[in-house]
C-alpha cells in the first residue's frame, strides 16, 4: 500500500510537470523554435546532388553536416518579438538556424589534393564550405580559388545573369524579378557606365541590362577585377525580410564562368551582435577545476593514509564515464573516417574516466563520513540488489524532480517574459549537437549520461561533502552548489538578474534530490533536467528521423519508470544496509565512532572545570583551557574557602590525549577532597602527591601550583610541585617577577622527599598587582621554523596590557601566541588562570613583619 500511494503521487506530479512543460515549450524555450524538415542526413544527400548538379568533383570526399545558428538574428527576434513570437518566425522560416556543410576526404579528413587542374575547371570540393537552409536552400557558397586558376571570361551581362541563375536555383530567393527587392538608386547609373559599350560590350547587353533594370532587380555594386587568366565579378542585391524588417544583403561572386562565392547578410542591429560577457562564467568554472583538484589531492592523500580511500567502485565509475564519453565522441565524430576514429577514441575518454577515478574516490569517501545514507541505493547495485525497492524510489524521484526542474524554468519564464521580453539563449553552440548526431538517443545518453555523474561527483559529493562538515544549514548546502552551478553555465536567461534567480530556482530542485533523498535520486535528476529540453524539441523538429528518434527517448523514460514500479513487486531481499557497505566506509565508520567518544570525553572533562569564574569582590578572574587535542591533561579550578579566602590551582599531566584527560579527572577529585581539610597549600600538595603516587603507574606524573588568596590579609600563599612559575606584576612597577617556590612533581616520588624539599611562601598583594598561573603550553608555543615562543615573549604581553583587566591580559596572551605561530599546529595544552586585584580596602599586614617574596628563596632543585 505505501508503494502504491508513493508510485501514485509521484506519477500525478510527474504529469502535471510533464503537461506544463508541453503546454509551454514550443513557445518559450529556445529549442521549441526550432524547425529543420531535412534531417542531416537527407542534407548531406542533397549537398551530393547540388555538387553533381554544379560538376563540382565528389568521387573522393564527404560532407559533414552542423547545425549553426545566427546568434544576434535569433536575439534580435526574441528581443522585439517575445519568445512565442521568435518562435513562430523561426519556425516559419527566418533562418536562425541553419546546416553547415563542410568536405572531406573519405579516409583521413584532410583537405583533398588539388592534383592538375583539367580544362581549367577542376575544383576539389575539401575548398568549399556550404551553408543551407533547413529547406536545403543554400545561405552561403564558397570555394577557394588560385588566382591562377584559368577560365572562361564572362562580359558583365553575362556574369550577372550567371550570378542571378545560382541565386534563382539555389537559394532562399527564387526570383530577382518578383518586385520585392529594392536596390539603392545611385548604384544603377554606376553599374551601367561599367557596363556600357565603351566597355566593350555589344548594344544588346546594354539592352538586356536595361531590361532587367525594369523588372525591379538590380546589383548594386558590379564591382571588376581582371585578372591573367580570367575575368571576376561582384554582384549585391538588397532586399527586406518580411517576417523580421531586416535587410538583408545578398552577395555573389563569379570566377570566370563560376560562380565561387554566395552569401546572405542579414543586417541585424549591432545590439544583438554583442557577444555576451562569458568571464563570470569563465573565472567561475576554472576557480571550480582548481578548487576540485586542490581538495582532490589534499584529500585522497590523507584518507589513503588512514586507510578510507578506495579505487575498485571508483575504477568502474571512470570506466563508466570513459565508454559513456566515447560513445558521444563516436556519434558526433564524421562518418568515413576509416581507422583514423580510433586514434581520438582510444585517447581522450580513457583521459576523462581516469580524471573520474580520483575524483569519485575521494568524494565517495567524504561522502560516506557526513551522510552514509546517500549511498544505500548505489550500494544495493554494487551488490546486485538490482530489484531493491530503493531503487525503484530513487528512479521515479529522480525523474519526477528533473520533469520538475524543466517545467519550473519554462513556468517562470512565460510568468516574467510579458512584462520584460526575456532573451532566451543557450550560449554554446555544442548545445545543439544532438541535431545533426546519427542518433540523438545515443548521443543523450553519452553527453547527459557523461555530465551528470561528473556534476554528481564534484558539485555534490566533493562539494556538498565540504560544506557538510562545517555546516548545517540546508540553505547553505543547498544555495551555494545552486549558484556554483548557474553562474559556470555562463546564463540562459538575459537580463542575468533575472535569468539567475530563475535558473537557481529550478536548479534547486536538482540539488535538492541530492539533500534530501540519496545520490542515486540526484544522478537521475540530473539526466532528466538535461535531456528532458532537447529530447521535447525532436517533437517538433518536423522531419520523421527527429521525431522517432524523440519516441525512442520517450520510450527510454517509459522503461525506466516500468522497472522502478516491478520493483515494488517484490519482498526486498536485504534491509542490513550496513553489511553491503565497502570496507573502506566502514573504516570511516570506526573512526567516526572513536571521534565521537573522543568528543564526547572533551565534553566531560570539560565539565570537570569550573563552569563559571568565581565572583569574588576585590579580585578580577579569567581563566580557559584549550587542548592541544580532543582531549588533555591540563587542569585549573577554583575553591572558596572559609575567611574570605579563594584557592586558585592549575596543574598539567605528563603527556596528551585520553591518558593525560583520565589522570587529571583523577587529580581533581583528590584536590577536591583535600582543599578544604588544610590551609597549607604545602600540606594539601603533599598529601595529594602521596594519593596520586599510590594509583599511577610509575612514569605518570603532574605538575601542579596551588595559592590561597587571603582578601582579609591581602597575602597570597603559595605552594608549588615542579610546575611553571607564577608570573606577577606589581601595579606601580615596570617589571615581572617569577614566583618560584621549590617542589616536586606530583607521582615521581612516593612522598618522604617530596615533603622535605616542597616549600610554601607568602606574597602580599595590593591593588592592580597581577598574578598569572599557566602551562608551559604557551612559553613552548612553536612557529614554522621550530622556534618557541618562550617565557620572554610570554611576559612581555602581559607587562603591554597589565593595565586592563584580567579578561584583556588573557585574551592578549592567547592572541600574541596565535600571531606568533601562525599555522603551525599547537602541539601542548594552553591553560591560563588570570588574578587581578581589584577595589581597595584589603587589610594590609605590617611590611616589616612580611618576609620579602622571592629574594630570600632557595632557587629551585634540578
Amino acid at each position: 500500500m505505501t508503494h502504491i500511494k508513493f508510485t501514485l503521487s509521484h506519477l500525478a506530479v510527474l504529469l502535471g510537470s510533464l503537461l506544463i512543460f508541453a503546454a509551454l515549450f514550443f513557445q518559450y524555450h529556445p529549442f521549441g523554435g526550432i524547425y529543420l524538415p531535412l534531417s542531416a542526413g537527407e542534407i548531406e544527400q542533397h549537398a551530393y546532388e547540388m555538387a553533381d548538379d554544379l560538376q563540382l568533383d565528389n568521387a573522393q570526399l564527404l560532407p559533414s553536416v552542423e547545425i549553426r545558428r545566427n546568434l544576434a538574428l535569433v536575439r534580435q527576434l526574441q528581443a522585439e518579438k517575445g519568445l512565442p513570437g521568435s518562435n513562430r518566425l523561426l519556425r516559419e522560416g527566418v533562418p536562425g538556424y541553419y546546416w553547415q556543410v563542410y568536405w572531406r576526404e573519405r579516409e583521413n579528413g584532410g583537405d583533398f589534393d588539388d592534383g592538375e587542374v583539367e580544362d581549367g575547371v577542376f575544383i576539389p570540393l575539401s575548398k568549399q564550405r556550404w551553408s543551407l537552409d533547413p529547406h536545403g536552400k543554400l545561405l552561403g557558397f564558397q570555394r577557394l580559388l588560385d588566382d591562377s586558376l584559368k577560365l572562361p571570361r564572362l562580359s558583365q551581362p553575362e556574369a550577372a545573369a550567371l550570378a542571378r541563375d545560382f541565386v534563382a536555383r539555389y537559394s532562399p530567393f527564387p526570383d530577382l524579378n518578383d518586385g520585392t527587392l529594392t536596390v539603392r538608386e545611385d548604384s544603377i547609373a554606376e553599374t551601367k557606365q561599367q557596363v556600357s559599350p565603351a566597355a566593350g560590350e555589344d548594344k544588346k547587353a546594354e539592352q538586356n541590362l536595361n531590361y532587367q533594370v525594369g523588372k525591379g532587380w538590380e546589383y548594386q555594386d558590379g564591382k571588376k577585377t581582371e585578372r591573367e587568366n580570367r575575368t571576376d565579378y561582384e554582384f549585391r542585391w538588397t532586399t527586406r525580410d518580411a517576417t523580421s524588417g531586416d535587410d538583408i544583403d545578398i552577395t555573389v561572386k563569379v570566377a570566370g564562368n563560376l560562380v565561387s562565392s554566395f552569401s546572405t547578410d542579414y543586417k541585424v542591429p549591432k545590439i544583438y551582435s554583442k557577444k555576451s560577457d562569458s568571464s563570470v562564467a569563465e573565472i567561475t568554472s576554472i576557480l571550480l577545476v582548481l578548487l576540485i583538484g586542490i581538495v582532490t589531492i589534499v584529500l585522497a592523500f590523507k584518507r589513503w593514509r588512514a586507510y578510507e580511500l578506495s579505487f575498485g567502485f571508483a575504477l568502474g565509475m571512470g570506466g563508466l564515464v570513459a565508454v559513456l564519453f566515447g560513445i558521444f565522441m563516436y556519434m558526433e565524430l564524421p562518418s568515413g573516417m576509416g581507422w583514423t576514429i580510433l586514434l581520438p577514441l582510444l585517447i581522450a575518454p580513457p583521459f576523462v574516466g581516469g580524471a573520474l577515478v580520483m575524483v569519485w574516490a575521494v568524494g565517495d569517501s567524504l561522502g560516506r563520513e557526513v551522510w552514509p545514507e546517500k549511498f544505500i541505493s548505489l550500494d544495493l547495485i554494487r551488490n546486485g540488489y538490482w530489484l531493491h525497492s530503493k531503487i525503484g524510489e530513487s528512479l521515479i524521484r529522480g525523474i519526477t524532480l528533473g520533469a520538475v526542474s524543466g517545467a519550473v524554468v519554462l513556468l517562470l519564464t512565460r510568468i516574467i517574459d510579458p512584462f520584460l521580453r526575456l532573451q532566451y539563449i543557450h550560449p554554446d553552440q555544442d548545445t545543439f549537437i544532438f541535431l545533426h548526431s546519427g542518433s540523438p538517443f545515443l548521443t543523450f545518453i553519452g553527453w547527459n549520461g557523461f555530465t551528470g555523474i561528473y556534476t554528481l561527483t564534484t558539485l555534490m559529493l566533493l562539494l556538498m561533502g565540504l560544506l557538510r562538515k562545517r555546516f548545517s544549514s540546508p540553505i547553505i548546502l543547498l544555495a551555494v552548489p545552486a549558484v556554483l552551478l548557474v553562474m559556470s553555465n555562463k546564463g540562459n536567461i538575459l537580463p542575468l538578474w533575472v535569468g539567475m534567480p530563475i535558473e537557481i530556482i529550478a536548479t534547486l530542485a536538482v540539488i535538492w534530490a541530492f539533500y534530501r533523498f540519496d545520490i542515486l535520486t540526484a544522478f537521475w535528476a540530473l539526466f532528466t533536467a538535461l535531456t528532458i529540453n532537447p529530447a521535447a524539441s525532436l517533437f517538433g523538429i518536423g522531419n520523421s528521423g527527429h521525431l522517432a528518434s524523440g519516441w525512442v527517448v520517450a520510450a527510454f523514460g517509459g522503461l525506466l519508470l516500468i522497472y522502478a514500479i516491478v520493483t515494488f513487486w517484490g519482498s526486498d531481499r536485504i534491509t542490513d544496509y550496513q553489511r553491503i557497505a565497502p570496507a573502506f566506509a566502514k573504516n570511516i565508520t570506526e573512526r567516526q565512532r572513536l571521534q565521537r567518544e573522543l568528543e564526547i570525553a572533551r565534553d566531560v572533562q570539560m565539565s570537570f572545570l569550573p563552569a563559571v569564574n568565581p565572583d569574588v569582590h576585590n579580585l578580577d578572574i579569567a581563566a580557559r583551557c584549550i587542548p592541544a587535542l580532543e582531549v588533555g591533561g591540563d587542569y585549573y579550578d577554583f575553591v572558596e574557602l572559609e575567611g574570605n579566602r579563594l584557592g586558585v590551582v592549575i596543574g598539567d599531566v605528563s603527556g596528551k590525549g585520553t591518558q593525560a584527560a583520565f589522570y587529571m579527572t583523577l587529580t581533581k577529585g583528590f584536590w577536591r577532597a583535600l582543599a578544604n581539610a588544610s590551609d597549607s597549600p604545602a600540606e594539601v600538595l603533599t598529601k595529594l602527591n602521596k594519593l596520586f603516587y599510590d594509583n599511577v603507574k610509575r612514569g605518570v606524573f603532574i605538575s601542579m601550583v596551588y595559592g590561597i588568596f587571603d582578601l582579609e590579609s591581602g597575602i597570597l600563599t603559595l605552594a608549588r610541585a615542579g610546575h611553571n612559575p607564577v608570573v606577577m606584576h606589581k601595579g606601580q612597577e615596570l617589571n615581572m617577577e617569577r614566583i618560584h617556590p621549590r617542589g616536586l612533581a606530583l607521582g615521581m616520588e612516593k612522598g618522604v622527599r617530596f615533603g622535605q624539599v616542597i616549600q610554601e611562601v607568602k606574597i602580599p598583594f595590593q591593588l592592580g598587582d597581577l598574578f598569572i598561573f599557566y602551562t608551559d603550553g604557551f612559553t613552548e608555543a612553536m612557529d614554522k621554523n621550530k622556534l618557541e615562543y618562550g617565557e620572554e615573549r610570554f611576559e612581555a604581553a602581559i607587562l603591554n596590557n597589565s593595565q586592563g583587566t584580567a579578561e584583556t591580559v588573557m585574551n592578549a596572551v592567547f592572541k600574541d601566541v596565535k600571531l606568533f605561530a601562525g599555522k603551525a599546529e599547537q602541539h601542548d595544552d594552553m591553560t591560563i588562570v588570570v588574578v587581578k586585584i581589584g577595589e581597595s580596602g584589603i587589610t594590609r599586614p605590617d611590611p616589616a613583619s612580611t618576609p620579602a617574596p622571592h629574594a630570600a628563596l632557595p632557587p629551585d632543585l634540578p
